[in-house]
């Protein structure tokens, strides 16, 4: 499957803006964040959330919009996700990834919640070449 690059803008523009509505609403609304790709409704098995003005969303949520490859390694609490010739590596707690081996400083850590791997979906999205507005 192609994703076009101007799909991956779509989305990446849809979901940016459903999570900042989400962000204005209550607390108890974040629960029901609502995500849409190319204004049809996508659901996930885990809900995304907003902390400390971040917005995270689950790490294979985050790349296979994106024809992007997603794995964990357990071992070292990594996140790996590669699209084409870009590689990013993101460790849980830590405030440094590497896209292609260059460290770059996170503002927002990933974090295991309920057993599930979450991400800082600006970082992500940015990193694999997507406009996140």
């Amino acid at each position: 499957m192609t994703i076009s690059k101007g799909t991956t803008r779509i989305f990446w523009l849809f979901l940016v803006a459903v999570l900042v509505f989400g962000m204005w609403t209550s607390s108890a609304a974040a629960d029901t964040i609502k995500i849409y790709v190319n204004n049809q409704e996508v659901k996930c098995d885990v809900a995304p959330y907003i902390e400390n003005s971040r917005t995270f969303i689950p790490m294979r949520f985050a790349a296979e919009p994106l024809g992007a490859e997603a794995k964990w390694n357990g071992d070292t609490k990594t996140a790996v996700f590669t699209k084409g010739s870009t590689t990013i590596k993101v460790t849980m707690g830590s405030a440094t990834a590497y896209v292609n081996g260059k460290a770059k400083t996170l503002d927002a850590a990933a974090s295991v919640k309920n057993g599930r791997v979450f991400v800082p979906i600006r970082f992500v999205s940015e990193s694999l070449n997507c406009q996140c507005d």
